[in-house]
């Protein structure tokens, strides 16, 4: 697979942000839950539809899950 430098730039930021959190599950967890909170006006939420929920399935076998 060919390196994408979006997602190693995304890989990268996510591993400062553990860092910060001093590899803390909790504490990260915390981080994300209050960063949510600060920016809920920008995340979309999905609504779960039968639709949705049968697209994720057929995702997930061929994903091999």
């Amino acid at each position: 697979m060919k390196p994408d430098p979006v997602l190693e730039r995304i890989r990268a930021v996510r591993r400062e942000i553990s860092k910060k959190c001093g590899h803390n599950p909790k504490v990260l967890v915390a981080h994300y839950l209050a960063m949510e909170e600060q920016f809920k006006d920008r995340i979309l939420k999905q609504t779960l539809t039968k639709t949705t929920a049968s697209s994720n399935k057929s995702l997930q076998r061929t994903a091999g899950g």
